[in-house]
C-alpha cells in the first residue's frame, strides 16, 4: 500500500514538471543510483553536473514562478525525499544545492583521489551546503561579506590549488568557486566588519599573491579605502 501511494504521488509530481524537469530528475537519480551500483562510467563528477542541472531546471521560472514554488505541498515533500543528496527548500528563499556532506561522504566511499580533493574543498567552501564560508548570513537570501576573517583569501587560495592540482577533472566547477571569491574580493560593497578588518583582508591578499591575476584591482581598493573614498560600506546589514 504505502510502495502504491509513492508511486501515485511520484506520477503527481512528474506530472506538475516540464519534459526538461523530469529529465534532469530522472538523470540525477539514475546517476546517483549508478554510482552506489559501483556502474562502469559512473563518476560523481558526472552526478555533481547532474546536481547542478537539476537546480537550473527547477529555478527555471514560468509564469513568474519557479517548477518548486508550483508544485503542491505534497508534492514538494516527495521531490525533497526523491532528490537524496540535494539540499531542496522554497521557505523565504528557493534553494536546490548539493549536499556537502553527503558528496564527500560520496567521494570517500565511492570516489578517486580527485573526488575526494575537490568535494573537501566543496565543503570546506560551504559547510552547510548553502552559504559560503566567507559570507554571513543576515536574513534568508542575503548576507554580508567577511572580510578580515581570513576566509576570502584562505578559499581563493584553496580554489587555485585546487584548479591547478585537478587540470583534467571539475576544472569548470573549481574555476567557478574561483571567481566567487575572487569577484567577492574585488566587488564586494557590503563588509561585515569595520575599516581595518577589510584593510587586513585586502592586505593579506596582496601579500599571499604577488603575481595573482587582479591583484592591480585590490591594491586600488585598498588605496581608495585608505583615503576614504571606497564604496564599501562598513559593519553593512545586507537586504
Amino acid at each position: 500500500m504505502f510502495r502504491l501511494a509513492a508511486a501515485i504521488l511520484a506520477v503527481v509530481i512528474f506530472a506538475q514538471l516540464s519534459a526538461s524537469q523530469r529529465e534532469a530528475v530522472d538523470t540525477y537519480r539514475a546517476a546517483l543510483v549508478a554510482l552506489e551500483a559501483r556502474k562502469a562510467g559512473a563518476t560523481l563528477e558526472g552526478l555533481f553536473g547532474s546536481a547542478r542541472d537539476v537546480k537550473h531546471a527547477l529555478l527555471e521560472s514560468a509564469d513568474n514562478a519557479s517548477a518548486l514554488e508550483a508544485l503542491t505541498p505534497e508534492a514538494f515533500a516527495q521531490l525533497q525525499r526523491d532528490l537524496r543528496g540535494l539540499a531542496v527548500n522554497r521557505e523565504e528563499t528557493l534553494t536546490v544545492e548539493p549536499d556537502a556532506g553527503f558528496f564527500l561522504r560520496l567521494a570517500e566511499q565511492f570516489g578517486t583521489a580527485a573526488d575526494r580533493r575537490f568535494f573537501s574543498a566543496y565543503k570546506a567552501t560551504y559547510p552547510d551546503s548553502v552559504w559560503a564560508v566567507y559570507i554571513e548570513q543576515q536574513t534568508d537570501y542575503s548576507g554580508c561579506t567577511a572580510f578580515g576573517s581570513g576566509k576570502l583569501v584562505e578559499t581563493w587560495r584553496l580554489w587555485s590549488q585546487v584548479e591547478r592540482q585537478l587540470p583534467g577533472q571539475y576544472h569548470d566547477y573549481a574555476h567557478g568557486e574561483w571567481l566567487k571569491v575572487s569577484h567577492e574580493l574585488a566587488t564586494s560593497t557590503c563588509a561585515c566588519g569595520d575599516r581595518s578588518s577589510v584593510e587586513r583582508e585586502l592586505q593579506q591578499y596582496l601579500d599571499g599573491f604577488p603575481d595573482a591575476p587582479g591583484r592591480s584591482a585590490i591594491a586600488l581598493r585598498l588605496r581608495d579605502l585608505k583615503e576614504g573614498r571606497s564604496n564599501i560600506r562598513l559593519q553593512c546589514i545586507s537586504g
